[in-house]
C-alpha cells in the first residue's frame, strides 16, 4: 500500500485496486464504493444509529412498558412485537459467542440503571458491554 500525504491544494485522491482474479477485483471495488458512500452520507447528515442492537433493546423497553398500560388484549401483540425486538441483540450475543440471556440482561438492566440507551453487544471484542460516546 502506497500513501501520500500533506500534498499542496491536493482535492483528487486515486486508489489503485489490485486482486488476483477480476472477481476479487470488482468485489474490492464494491467495497469501497460502499465505504465511502457511508462517508459520504456521514457527512451529508451526521446522525447515526448506535449499533450492537441497542436501538432495538432500548425499544423493547420502551414498547414493553408501554404495553403494561393497555388493559385490553392487544396487550400481547405489543409484547409480542417487543419481544421479535429483543430477538436481534440476542442473536448478536449468540453469534458473538456470548451467552445471550445474561449478556441481554446485563444490558438491560445498564441501560435501565444508567438511563443511556447506547449500551449494546460487542461483537469484536471479549467485552460482553460496550458504550460508545
Amino acid at each position: 500500500m502506497l500513501v501520500i500525504k500533506d500534498c499542496a491544494n491536493s482535492k483528487v485522491v486515486t486508489i489503485l485496486v489490485r486482486g488476483s482474479s477480476h472477481m476479487i477485483v470488482e468485489e474490492a471495488k464494491r467495497s469501497i464504493h460502499d465505504a465511502l458512500c457511508v462517508v459520504r452520507n456521514l457527512v451529508k447528515d451526521n446522525k447515526i444509529v448506535y449499533g450492537g442492537g441497542s436501538a432495538e433493546l432500548s425499544c423493547h423497553l420502551a414498547i414493553h412498558s408501554y404495553a403494561d398500560k393497555i388493559s385490553s388484549v392487544d396487550q400481547y401483540a405489543v409484547r409480542a412485537f417487543a419481544d421479535a425486538l429483543e430477538q436481534i441483540p440476542i442473536c448478536l450475543a449468540d453469534n458473538s459467542g456470548l451467552v445471550p440471556l445474561q449478556t441481554i440482561a446485563e444490558l438491560k438492566s445498564r441501560q435501565l440503571k444508567d438511563k443511556c440507551f447506547r449500551y449494546g453487544v460487542d461483537c469484536f471484542q471479549l467485552v460482553r458491554i460496550f458504550d460508545v460516546d
